[in-house]
């Protein structure tokens, strides 16, 4: 981000900080510019009847605050005509808000110079995504912005810049005034002429500060609350805004892992992040809005994901517990903002209610019982190999696409229609060509003898630490070589651990895979997932070996598959489902073949 102070010249002696109202940007902008140029007074565009409040507020910080204004009943209305308060809000990214924080730090003194209105209308302000300061400068910015400005034309806006100037002369020395940047205009004519002192109040008793609640602090603050925090923990160092998104991903990917047994590949976050960016640019923005990413979340993995990310970029701690003034909940109806809705619907609700409806999961009397039931021999859970030959399958049939797809040939229509119409190829073309395009598919050679399905490589062998070797039971079931979380660690029944693989070898015929972790042939492979790819080309007896990984084989490995005349083919594992990945990852280990009897009572 570029480092710029940004500083308009209003008056001999007078300089602004034009902002944009609860935006990152404006506020680094002014943190830069009272630290750079350390100005005799700083003015700030809020009026004197809520400095006490807003001072106390600021000196909260990092606990959120809301300052109230009870509008009360005007004069000559009638008893039904109250109306609602007013709130403002003292969050870190609110420039005002920084204005007044940087001069108490500094030990300058902020003068509240607005002019306070009870009838004060909304005016729609739309200027360009500020998140461009970050990349040519806010002070480039708001030249640009300033150059194509249009006076205001609200009567209100021009008795509040008189009452502004007219305070700002009042001052002696250099006085740095922040102001929103569509009033710089009108306050530098005002400036331009000695202003009288304007007749207005200076003092309510209908203000009062108040403590923000935890669940409403979610909802209402200007930026993102993990942007927030990120401002709060730097300043006045400014965080790039997409490099905190990347930041956010990864702890709610972290988070994701911790709590629900999920995860996200680098392919999942790059594709997150450019969802979202895709959906920010369809909004004529240049970095996503919090809606943006929650929509890119549900969209890369699923509402359970979307739901951890929310809590994850909303959460301010600090909220939490008692606090030594009254709390208030607020919406942003209360603010007068407009609101989008997003719905989760997380599959762990209807997970509760069959629990409830369903028998209670047994518990173990005393610590550790189960664990004594765990003898040194180790089978499978019938139901979960199941699973795991049919997801097998599919991964076979899935190769076998892949291949049909290079091996076809798309060629213009001449005397012969081949095997079909292509579509994609016909359209493509359609503008400069106009043929017709036709594909001719071509015959797959051979079938896919093994597969290989690699989770986590963990190269340091140290979350997945247990390999073995299992053979198939009968002529329905493959032998598998694994390596997975030891047995024994995570006991959910008497004698059954719950376990989880890092990768696995799956190899048809059974019966014929044996030691794949033991035999000297394969030592010349030390990382676990090579080793696996090795011994499933070695024991398999068609031409195709489907290798399914977030990275691409070595060219060591498909050498050696040429040598004994079988083909690789790479899948990348980000192509596949992410929650039927997380379902057939997770599995149970019997100890002993007599504990299938009761299995079912305890495995869900």
């Amino acid at each position: 981000m570029a480092r710029d102070t940004a500083l308009v010249p209003l008056a001999e002696g007078v300089d602004a900080v034009p902002v944009l109202h609860g935006r990152l940007e404006s506020a680094v902008a002014v943190a830069r510019a009272i630290r750079e140029v350390r100005p005799d007074h700083v003015c700030v565009e809020l009026p004197v009847t809520l400095g006490q409040a807003v001072t106390l507020g600021v000196e909260r910080l990092p606990r959120l605050s809301v300052v109230e204004v009870g509008m009360g009943r005007p004069a000559g209305a009638t008893p039904g005509d109250d109306r609602p308060p007013a709130y403002l809000l003292v969050e870190p990214c609110e420039p005002l808000v920084e204005a007044v924080r940087s001069a108490l730090e500094l030990g300058i003194p902020c003068h509240f110079v607005d002019r306070d209105l009870d009838d004060y209308p909304d005016v729609p302000e739309r200027f360009p995504d500020p998140t461009a300061a970050g990349r040519i400068g806010y002070d480039r910015y708001c030249a640009e912005v300033l150059a194509r400005l249009a006076p205001s034309e609200v009567p209100e806006d021009r008795v509040r810049e008189v009452t502004m100037a007219h305070h700002v002369q009042a001052l002696a020395g250099r006085v740095l005034v922040v102001t929103g940047i569509a009033h710089v205009p009108g306050l530098r004519t005002a400036l331009a002429d000695p202003q009288p002192m304007p007749i207005g109040r200076v003092w309510r008793e209908d203000v009062r500060l108040l403590h923000l609640h935890a669940d409403s602090a979610r909802e209402v603050l200007s930026e993102v609350p993990y942007l927030q925090a990120a401002w709060d923990r730097r300043r006045p160092d400014a965080p790039d805004r997409l490099a905190v998104h990347l930041d956010l991903v990864r702890a709610a990917a972290d988070r994701y892992r911790r709590e629900e047994q999920g995860g996200l590949s680098p392919l999942q976050v790059r594709m997150l992040l450019q969802y979202a960016r895709n959906l920010a640019l369809s909004e004529g923005l240049l970095a996503p809005l919090l809606y943006d990413l929650l929509l890119a979340a549900r969209g890369v993995a699923d509402d359970n994901f979307a739901w951890w990310f929310w809590d994850e970029a909303t959460r301010w701690p600090v909220q939490e517990g008692p606090a030594e003034i009254p709390t208030i909940r607020i919406s942003l109806a209360d603010l007068r903002r407009q609101t989008r809705t997003f719905h989760f619907h997380r599959k762990e609700r209807g997970t509760l209610l069959l629990r409830r409806i369903a028998r209670p999961r047994l518990k173990e009397v005393e610590p550790g019982e189960w664990a004594r039931d765990a003898g040194p021999w180790h089978c499978s859970y019938p139901p979960e190999d199941v699973v795991i030959e049919g997801y097998a399958s599919f991964l076979k049939q899935r190769t076998t696409g892949i291949l049909a797809a290079e091996a076809s040939r798309v060629e213009p229509f001449t005397a012969s229609m081949r095997d079909g119409i292509d579509l994609r190829e016909t359209l493509r073309n359609l503008a400069h060509d106009g043929r017709l395009y036709v594909r001719e598919d071509r015959a797959v050679r051979g079938r896919v003898g093994s597969v290989i399905l690699v989770f986590d490589p963990d190269p340091d062998g140290e979350r997945f630490p247990f390999a073995m070797t299992w053979q198939g039971e009968h002529d329905d079931e493959s032998d598998m070589a694994f390596y997975a979380t030891p047995p024994g660690v995570h006991m959910v029944g008497p004698g059954i651990s719950r376990c989880e693989y890092g990768g696995l070898l799956m190899s048809w015929p059974p019966r014929r895979m044996f030691q794949v972790w033991e035999q000297e042939a394969l030592r010349a492979f030390p990382s676990r997932p090579e080793r696996l790819l090795a011994a499933g080309i070695l024991y398999s007896e068609e031409r195709l070996v489907a290798y399914v990984a977030a990275k691409p084989p070595r060219a060591l490995l498909r050498s050696l598959a040429a040598r004994v005349d079988r083909k690789i083919v790479y899948v990348p594992i980000g192509q596949l489902s992410p929650i039927t990945l997380r379902r057939i990852r997770t599995f149970h280990m019997l100890h002993g073949r007599e504990v299938r009897s009761w299995a079912d009572r305890y495995v869900r």
